[in-house]
């Protein structure tokens, strides 16, 4: 499942809602993730993402990297015949900006760019923008060990 929206005010908060970060406690944060992706499908396809992440008080700036490689592909015809082994890849960068809105709530903003790249095949190379819109709510449920976010 998606894990990370349910943990701690961390820098992992780049990932799965940046508002959250505005509330991080520490001034500076850095992760640099390796992952294998879809082992059973795929023996050389992996997920290596860097992120850092700065507090200014009330707020909170990062910037992140992702680059997804797939490995090696077979492209096909339609009779399955193979026309050639690719090495594709997906890459992103993005900045963020986090901002306490009062003691308990906070919104953030992502805009990221992203491209795919197959080498030697030049038509098939896209690339875009896009932004993101968080928010993010603490509620007290009696006492400070019992909260709902």
């Amino acid at each position: 499942g998606n894990s990370g929206i349910a943990s701690s005010i961390e820098n992992q908060s780049l990932v799965y809602n940046v508002a959250k970060a505005a509330f991080t406690q520490h001034r500076h944060q850095g992760s640099l993730h390796y992952m294998p992706w879809l082992p059973g499908v795929n023996s050389d396809a992996r997920l290596i993402h860097a992120g850092y992440l700065g507090s200014l008080g009330s707020a909170a700036m990062g910037v992140s990297v992702n680059y997804l490689h797939f490995g090696t592909l077979a492209i096909r015809d339609a009779g399955g015949a193979t026309l050639g082994l690719y090495k594709a890849g997906e890459y992103s960068i993005a900045g963020s900006y986090g901002l306490q809105i009062g003691s308990q709530a906070s919104l953030g903003t992502t805009l990221r760019y992203f491209a795919q790249v197959v080498p030697g095949v030049n038509a098939n190379n896209r690339s875009s923008v896009c932004g993101d819109i968080s928010y993010y709510q603490s509620i007290p449920l009696g006492d400070a060990l019992h909260t709902l976010s």
